[in-house]
Protein backbone atom coordinates (compact mmCIF):
# COMPACT_ATOMS: atom_id res chain seq x y z
CA UNK A 1 0.00 0.00 0.00
CA UNK A 2 1.33 3.41 -0.96
CA UNK A 3 1.91 5.78 1.94
CA UNK A 4 3.30 9.23 2.31
CA UNK A 5 4.34 11.74 4.91
CA UNK A 6 3.18 15.27 4.20
CA UNK A 7 4.32 18.55 5.58
CA UNK A 8 1.74 21.26 5.09
CA UNK A 9 1.88 24.82 6.15
CA UNK A 10 -0.21 27.92 6.58
CA UNK A 11 1.95 30.65 5.13
CA UNK A 12 2.17 34.15 6.46
CA UNK A 13 4.24 37.08 5.24
CA UNK A 14 6.20 36.90 8.50
CA UNK A 15 8.28 33.67 8.67
CA UNK A 16 7.95 33.49 12.46
CA UNK A 17 4.18 33.05 12.03
CA UNK A 18 4.57 30.11 9.66
CA UNK A 19 2.54 27.15 10.89
CA UNK A 20 4.07 23.78 10.15
CA UNK A 21 1.70 20.83 10.13
CA UNK A 22 3.01 17.30 9.70
CA UNK A 23 0.74 14.41 8.84
CA UNK A 24 0.96 10.99 7.30
CA UNK A 25 -1.56 9.56 4.91
CA UNK A 26 -2.19 6.33 3.09
CA UNK A 27 -3.16 5.95 -0.56
CA UNK A 28 -1.99 9.41 -1.46
CA UNK A 29 -3.35 9.02 -4.97
CA UNK A 30 -6.87 8.92 -3.49
CA UNK A 31 -6.75 12.00 -1.24
CA UNK A 32 -8.10 15.40 -2.13
CA UNK A 33 -5.40 17.94 -1.34
CA UNK A 34 -7.84 20.91 -1.39
CA UNK A 35 -10.14 19.10 1.07
CA UNK A 36 -7.19 18.17 3.28
CA UNK A 37 -5.91 21.75 3.32
CA UNK A 38 -9.38 23.08 4.15
CA UNK A 39 -9.96 20.53 6.90
CA UNK A 40 -6.84 21.66 8.76
CA UNK A 41 -7.14 25.36 7.83
CA UNK A 42 -3.97 25.30 5.77
CA UNK A 43 -3.04 27.30 2.70
CA UNK A 44 -0.36 25.36 0.90
CA UNK A 45 1.30 22.03 0.48
CA UNK A 46 4.99 22.88 0.47
CA UNK A 47 6.76 19.58 1.08
CA UNK A 48 6.02 15.92 0.64
CA UNK A 49 7.86 12.63 1.08
CA UNK A 50 6.72 9.22 -0.11
CA UNK A 51 7.41 5.77 1.32
CA UNK A 52 6.80 2.18 0.30
CA UNK A 53 5.47 1.09 3.68
CA UNK A 54 3.26 2.55 6.38
CA UNK A 55 5.93 1.74 8.97
CA UNK A 56 8.48 3.90 7.17
CA UNK A 57 6.01 6.79 6.88
CA UNK A 58 5.04 6.61 10.57
CA UNK A 59 8.69 6.47 11.64
CA UNK A 60 9.50 9.52 9.52
CA UNK A 61 6.42 11.40 10.72
CA UNK A 62 7.44 10.83 14.35
CA UNK A 63 11.00 11.86 13.56
CA UNK A 64 9.90 15.11 11.91
CA UNK A 65 7.51 15.92 14.75
CA UNK A 66 10.40 15.68 17.21
CA UNK A 67 12.61 18.05 15.21
CA UNK A 68 13.22 21.65 16.14
CA UNK A 69 11.23 24.17 14.13
CA UNK A 70 14.28 25.51 12.29
CA UNK A 71 15.31 22.02 11.19
CA UNK A 72 11.86 21.54 9.65
CA UNK A 73 12.06 24.87 7.86
CA UNK A 74 15.55 24.04 6.59
CA UNK A 75 14.31 20.71 5.24
CA UNK A 76 11.33 22.30 3.50
CA UNK A 77 13.43 25.11 2.04
CA UNK A 78 16.10 22.68 0.82
CA UNK A 79 13.50 21.30 -1.61
CA UNK A 80 11.22 24.32 -1.99
CA UNK A 81 13.15 27.54 -1.22
CA UNK A 82 10.31 29.85 -2.25
CA UNK A 83 7.72 27.86 -0.24
CA UNK A 84 5.57 27.51 -3.33
CA UNK A 85 2.34 25.55 -3.25
CA UNK A 86 3.15 22.17 -4.80
CA UNK A 87 -0.42 20.84 -4.59
CA UNK A 88 -1.10 21.95 -8.16
CA UNK A 89 1.86 19.87 -9.32
CA UNK A 90 0.73 16.93 -7.19
CA UNK A 91 -0.80 14.95 -10.06
CA UNK A 92 2.43 15.30 -12.03
CA UNK A 93 4.65 13.99 -9.27
CA UNK A 94 6.30 10.62 -9.79
CA UNK A 95 5.24 8.52 -6.82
Amino acid sequence: MFTSSLTLTKLHSIPELLTIFIAGCMNINNISIPDFLTKYNLDKLVYCESYESIDEAITREKQLKSWKRQWKLDLIKSQNPMLEDISKKFDDMDW
